[in-house]
Formats: C-alpha cells, sequence, structure tokens
C-alpha cells in the first residue's frame, strides 16, 4: 500500500508539465541558437562588408595616389616643354630663365597646387627655385638627371620626410638635347581629401624612419611604429586612439587587416594603406583610415535583440497552444492513473463508478484506455475470485503433503540404511539421518556436494546412467577412517520439471557380513592354533600341483616325543611348543610355498621348482632351525627335533 501510495503522489509534477518543460527547453534550445546565428551570421557580413569596404579604400587611394602622380609628371613635362625655356639653358642666360618661370609659377601654384618649382643644370647645379625653398638640399638631384638625361623621360616617386610630398622630374630638352631637368612637388593635401571622401573616415598620415632635424611635437611621436604623425583629421579623437593602437598591433599588419578597438563609448576600424616606397629614402608613408562602426554593431545587435524577442514570444505562444490542446485529455488521462492503481487493492466498483460509459462518436487513444481499464477491473475481480478459490484448494492440498512429507521423512530417517538423493548433476540433494550419523557430517555439509565425492572410494564409482537400475558394491571410508562395505542400489526419479532425471541411491552397510564371511573362509582353510593352512588346504593345493604337472617337493615333518611333552608338562606347553615351530617355518620358509599343519604334531611342505638336491637342503635348514627353538617350563628345558621325509 505504501508503493501505491508513491504512485499517487507522484502525479503533483504531471505528464502535462513535463511536456510543456520539455518542448520548452527544446524551443528555449532553438530560439537561442537561431539568435546566436542571425547574430553571427550579421557579424560575419558586417567583417564581409568591412574587409570589401578596406579593399575598396585602398584601391581608392592609391587610384588617387596614381592620378595625381600622373598628372603631376604631366605638369612637369608640359612645364620643362615651356617655349623659350631651352634657349637660356643653351646661352647661360638665367634672367630670361626666371622671367619664363615667373610667368607660369602662379598659374601651376593655384590651380595645380604646386607647392615648389627646382630648375637643374645636367651638373645638377640649380638654376632656379620657386616655392618653400626646402626641398632642393634632402633630394637626390643627381641620381634623378641621370634617370631624367639617360632616359629622356620624366621621373615620379613619392617622398615622405617631415611631410609626404610627390615630386616629378622632366627633362629639358633645347634642339634635340637635354640641356637640364625641371622638378615639381606637390603636396598629398588633394589626395588625402580624395582619400577622406571616398572612405568617410578620418585620416591621419603617417611617415615612418628617423628625420633630422624633426620638429614634429612631442605627441604626434608614435616610438611603437618608429613614426610620427604628419596629418591627423579630428585630433582630439584620432591621435589618443592611434597612440594606443601603436602599442597593440604594428603598422604593417593593418595593411592587411583592419583592428577593431572601442574608444570613448564608440566602436572605431583602423586600418593603414601604404603609399609607396623610393629606393632612395628609408622613410616610408602610410594613410591610416580611421572608421566609426557603432551604428552597424548597433544595427546588428539591435536585430538580434528583435531575433530573441520574436522567438521568446513565439515560444510562449507554442506552450499556450499546447497547453491548451492537453489540458482536458491528460486530466482524463491523470484520472485513469489515478485509478489503476486501485486494481492493485481491488477497488474495482470504485473504477467503474468513476470512469464515465459514455463514449463520443470518434473514440481517441485516451478512450480506449478508460475502455481497457473497465474491462480489466471486471476481468481482474473475477480472477481474484477464482484465485480466492484455488487458495483454499491450495492450502488443503498442502496440509496433505505436508502429513505425507512428514510421513516420508520420519520413513527415512527411521530406516537403517543410506538413502542419498541426486540431482541430474549428480549433487546431493537429500539424505536421511542415518547417513549423517555414520559419516559423522551434518545435512548442511552435505547438500550440492558431489555423490562420488563422498560415497566412491578408491577406483570404484557409481556406474550406469541415471535413467537405469544398477547396483554396486563400494568402500566407503567415512571422516574417522572408518571402513564400510556398503552395496548400493541406484533407481531413476522422474520429477515434473526441466531440471533432467534425478536418482535415488539407496545403500546397505554389509561390513559385518563380510567380516564374517571372511572368518569363515579363514577357518575352512587354516589351522586355529598355528595359523598355518589346515590339512585340507594342503591336500587341495597338492592335487593343484600335481594335475598341473608341476616339479618340485614334498617335506613331512613329526615332532620328536610331543606326546611326553604334553603328557609331562600339559597340552598348554604342547601348543605352545606348536606354535613356536609354525612361527620359525613362516617367517622363514613362508616365501618358498605352501606350509601346513597336518594335526597333531605334523607338519608339511609344499615347495615347488625345486629338486632333490635341493629339498634335502631345505631339511637340513629346518634341522638347523629347529636347533634353535628352546624355552623352559617348570619341569625342564624343552628343545625341538623332528623326523623330516622327502617326496618328489
Amino acid at each position: 500500500m505504501t508503493k501505491l501510495f508513491s504512485l499517487r503522489t507522484s502525479f503533483r509534477f504531471s505528464l502535462t508539465w513535463r511536456v510543456i518543460a520539455l518542448s520548452s527547453l527544446l524551443l528555449l534550445v532553438l530560439v537561442t541558437l537561431f539568435t546566436w546565428l542571425g547574430h553571427s551570421n550579421l557579424t560575419r557580413q558586417l567583417q564581409e562588408s568591412r574587409s570589401q569596404q578596406h579593399e575598396r579604400q585602398q584601391r581608392e587611394i592609391r587610384l588617387a595616389l596614381q592620378r595625381s602622380s600622373e598628372n603631376l609628371r604631366q605638369l612637369a613635362g608640359l612645364t620643362a616643354a615651356s617655349t623659350g625655356l631651352g634657349y637660356p639653358f643653351q646661352e647661360g642666360n638665367l634672367n630670361e630663365l626666371d622671367d619664363v618661370l615667373d610667368a607660369q609659377w602662379p598659374s601651376l601654384q593655384v590651380e595645380a597646387g604646386i607647392d615648389e618649382i627646382v630648375v637643374v643644370d645636367i651638373n645638377g647645379r640649380t638654376l632656379g627655385n620657386w616655392g618653400e625653398h626646402n626641398t632642393a638640399t634632402i633630394l637626390p638631384i643627381e641620381s634623378w638627371i641621370k634617370h631624367v638625361i639617360n632616359s629622356e623621360s620624366p621621373l615620379t616617386t613619392l617622398r615622405c620626410s617631415t611631410i609626404c610630398q610627390q615630386f616629378a622630374a622632366a627633362p629639358i630638352l633645347a634642339e634635340g638635347e637635354s640641356v637640364g631637368m625641371v622638378v615639381l612637388a606637390r603636396s598629398l593635401a588633394d589626395v588625402t581629401r580624395q582619400a577622406k571622401e571616398v572612405s568617410n573616415s578620418e585620416i591621419a598620415t603617417l611617415v615612418t624612419g628617423s628625420i633630422e632635424g624633426n620638429s614634429i611635437a612631442q605627441a604626434r611621436q608614435l616610438d611603437a611604429w618608429n613614426g610620427h604623425l604628419v596629418a591627423l583629421t579630428h585630433e582630439e579623437l584620432s591621435l589618443a586612439l592611434l597612440q594606443r593602437a601603436a602599442t597593440i598591433v604594428p603598422v604593417q599588419r593593418l595593411i592587411e587587416e583592419p583592428l577593431s578597438l572601442q574608444h570613448n563609448g564608440r566602436n572605431l576600424e583602423l586600418s593603414a594603406v601604404y603609399m609607396g616606397e623610393d629606393t632612395t629614402s628609408s622613410n616610408a608613408g602610410y594613410f591610416l583610415l580611421i572608421s566609426d562602426i557603432t551604428d552597424q554593431l548597433k544595427a546588428i545587435n539591435q536585430d538580434t535583440r528583435t531575433l530573441l524577442v520574436a522567438g521568446v514570444i513565439g515560444w510562449l505562444a507554442a506552450e499556450l497552444l499546447l497547453l491548451m490542446i492537453l489540458m482536458g485529455p491528460m486530466a482524463r488521462l491523470r484520472r485513469v492513473a489515478g485509478l489503476l492503481p486501485r486494481l492493485a487493492s481491488g477497488g474495482f466498483s470504485e473504477i467503474r463508478n468513476t470512469i464515465p460509459t459514455n463514449r463520443s462518436a470518434l473514440p481517441n487513444e485516451i478512450d480506449v484506455l478508460e475502455i481497457t481499464t473497465l474491462a480489466l477491473s471486471r476481468q481482474l475481480e473475477s480472477l481474484e475470485d477464482e484465485v480466492r478459490e484455488r487458495g483454499n484448494q491450495l492450502a488443503e492440498r498442502i496440509d496433505e503433503l505436508a502429513k505425507e512429507r512428514d510421513f516420508v521423512s520420519s520413513l527415512l530417517d527411521t530406516a537403517q540404511v543410506f538413502i542419498v538423493v541426486q540431482d541430474s548433476a549428480g549433487r546431493i540433494s537429500l539424505v536421511n539421518d542415518y547417513t549423517q550419523t555414520i559419516l559423522g557430517l551434518n545435512e548442511a555439509s552435505l547438500l550440492g556436494r558431489h555423490f562420488v565425492d563422498i560415497f566412491a572410494s578408491g577406483t570404484l564409482s557409481p556406474t550406469g546412467s541415471f535413467d537405469t537400475h544398477t547396483q554396486e558394491e563400494q568402500a566407503l571410508i567415512t571422516p574417522d577412517q572408518k571402513s564400510h562395505t556398503v552395496v548400493w542400489y541406484h533407481a531413476p526419479l522422474f520429477a515434473n520439471n526441466d531440471t533432467g532425471i534425478s536418482r535415488i541411491s539407496i545403500g546397505l552397510d554389509i561390513t559385518e557380513r563380510k567380516a564374517a564371511e571372511a572368518r569363515l573362509v579363514w577357518l575352512a582353510e587354516r589351522d586355529p592354533l598355528t595359523e598355518l593352512y589346515n590339512r585340507r588346504y594342503f591336500q587341495d593345493a597338492l592335487q593343484k600341483a600335481i594335475w598341473m604337472q608341476d616339479k618340485g617337493a614334498v617335506l613331512l615333518l613329526d615332532l620328536d616325543q610331543f606326546k611326553e611333552v604334553n603328557e609331562l608338562n600339559g597340552h598348554h606347553v604342547g601348543d605352545r611348543l606348536l606354535r613356536e615351530v609354525a612361527e620359525t617355518l613362516s617367517l622363514n620358509l613362508g616365501h618358498r610355498g605352501v606350509i601346513a599343519r597336518l594335526g597333531g604334531d605334523e607338519f608339511s611342505l609344499l615347495l615347488k621348482d625345486m629338486d632333490a638336491e635341493q629339498a634335502v637342503a631345505i631339511a637340513q635348514y629346518i634341522v638347523q632351525l629347529f636347533e634353535g627353538i628352546g624355552f623352559r617350563t617348570e619341569q625342564q628345558w624343552l628343545r625341538v627335533t623332528a623326523s623330516i621325509g622327502i617326496a618328489l
């Protein structure tokens, strides 16, 4: 009843709520998974978009540098080809040269953004300088002249020092010969402006390498990158961010992969564009782009929250719908589940009164369960009545069998024979009291042991299979080392089970009878006084030897004056003398043949495989043995002599 009560109380966490809990867990896992996948997908798309934008920015900035360089090269070519520029070189008229370039300088400075014009002859001597006048001394003029004069084609390059500038050098021709070179210098202001428009980012120009006489402010020095910032937009935001980024990642890595940082509550992305190389300078220039991706990340987070809220709302709606569907059927199912334990306690009428008999036109599984429960209650009720009746009959039969068992047990324990029942494997399953008494063992130490381990002795063992009747005689050595001879009768026992044929073994102890039989045989062949063979046995042995035609000798001994010994000293002395003679003959000649007492003081020896000479030697040996026999009586000292006859 306690078990049934625990079954009823376990319904507090019903199947409905288990289904709701498990489905909620599954749906929540799915909502979380889809939200995570959506967030990961949006993040991946943003990364791909930023990577594509980074590549596009690099292409646009390099293209702007290329266009600016090409434009500057064209301007240098046009300036070098100006009318009247070559003649002053030939004639050495510097004033005329100044007049020609003074006329072009204002338009080049204003319209083309040229910062400086330098004119040199083929020997590298500066003939004129218009503009900032700060580059001629640091430019590799001689190498440029060699390149331009030899190739007779313009040269463009980008050099970074305290600032980054583009340079274009073009040859000045006079009558088909190069007489000098024009060098134009222009800052990257226009390129920087185009880069800012293209990237929609904050721009900074970084120059790496050591610079002599550097006058850049210490705040713009970036020791981790071994460089300094030449120019930057929105210095309040950009400078602190670049100082922090310099300690995190090398500037070369920013060219391949942008760096994302959080700064002042904003999510910023830093990338770099390499300006190009000048083999004559150890310095390198970079455009640093600082993009604000805060809005994109906020949009991703907002989309993720929207997806999560939609998933949670869907989960709640699904669980409410599932709960509404399950409430009615699960209430009926709980009612049936609560009634089923009553079947074990016999509440059949309660079950029939609780479960309604009205059914819908379209029965479902719960209707089938209720119908089955009603049918099961009726069947169990009838079975309970039948079991009760059968139980009464069984109790009566058990009483009868108990009486029969007590009678059989009393019969087995009363019988003075060994009674042992074995199973199909030869293990003992029942023993009577007599067997336990003879063996000196209790029933617990015998049950389950093999029959042959206890009752077989030597090479003897029970013979025959379990389904046949067998009889045998065995020696039994009990634990106290007493020997018994037992005649066993084995018979099969057929039981109505699947364990196979068993066997009953009944043993009769014939130890005393065997001893009596052995004693009778011994008395029939022996002389009681001397324990030698008697006349009958000797005659049988002699007849057998003659019939077998054995060769040998018969010695007949007759003790001398034995009658006087009996008469003078008494028969007990004579008997003692006879025993002395018999013992002497047995000890010394018992192994040579048959020794017998024929009666009175007559003895005989049947010796096989012996000739006359050997027989005489034996007779003489017997005489010597008799000379050693003697003992004193009350009257005299008795000695033994004998007359011996020999027959071959």
